[in-house]
């Protein structure tokens, strides 16, 4: 358990570090971005804004002259409470503890409604991790405007329950992971010596079930394009063959979910 927590639990620290390489103390990005601006939502959940194409498009910087621009959100949708920092920071001060805000993003543009990541909503995993603040991601985005049906792609950044555990409530999205994540995942991983560690096997049910309905997309390897504009990369590692993607615009932006 130790171990899965200091590896499925880093989302919303890598968040708060890329938040915070973005946007200096007055709470804007180097290039005007208003980062501060938070709009409440139920309990201690937040949509935080990135961009939004409407005041300030982030442009496709690629050959295509149609190219989208994209509004980019990042969702909170629970909080891990009191979390000791040396579970997520090798050498940090034993007595030190921080919140965990669980975060997933919606990208918007091009006729195209995007998660990367999707949340969680199992039962068991709240047996498992003390969880307050929480309010289900197919709720959360409908309080930002959403039908969760309309959701056209969910990118998964790899396959941990806080991850992946949401794809279901979102039955229309094509589902995008790396073809060696998946084959890891739905084989070897559950075989004797596999781990499989924070892999909720619902999740697992549903990916195979998304690739029967011809709602799946594996993504082989590094730096590539996933649709106009955002491209894929790997190297982290975080699992199998976990991914992180690059938004393109000035500036672009790394969204990198624990990678």
């Amino acid at each position: 358990m130790q171990q899965t927590t200091r590896t499925i639990l880093g989302s919303a620290l890598l968040v708060l570090i890329l938040l915070a390489a973005l946007a200096p103390l007055d709470g804007t990005t180097s290039s005007g971005h208003d980062f501060s601006r938070a709009v409440a939502g139920s309990g201690g959940n937040q949509l935080l804004v990135l961009s939004e194409a409407e005041e300030q498009p982030l442009r496709f910087d690629g050959s295509s002259s149609d190219a989208p621009s994209y509004s980019i959100r990042a969702a909170r949708y629970a909080t891990v409470p009191k979390f000791p920092l040396e579970g997520l920071v090798m050498g940090a001060p034993k007595d030190q503890q921080i919140d965990i805000a669980m975060v997933f993003w919606v990208i918007q543009g091009g006729g195209h409604t995007i998660l990367f990541d999707s949340g969680f909503h199992r039962e068991k995993w709240f047996k498992d991790f003390h969880i307050v603040d929480y309010v289900a991601p197919d709720k959360l985005v409908e309080q930002m405007g959403i039908a969760p049906a309309s959701v056209t792609d969910v990118i998964i950044s790899h396959a941990h329950w806080d991850h992946m555990g949401g794809i279901d409530l979102f039955p229309n999205a094509t589902i995008w992971i790396q073809q060696r994540e998946f084959e890891y995942y739905t084989g070897a991983a559950w075989q004797s010596g596999g781990h499989n560690g924070g892999i909720d096997p619902e999740d697992v049910l549903e990916l195979v079930r998304r690739n029967t309905q011809g709602k799946l997309r594996l993504v082989d390897g590094d730096d590539v394009e996933l649709l106009p504009g955002i491209r894929a990369y790997t190297g982290a590692r975080h699992t199998f063959a976990s991914q992180y993607i690059r938004v393109a615009g000035d500036p672009p932006y790394v969204l990198a979910s624990d990678n």
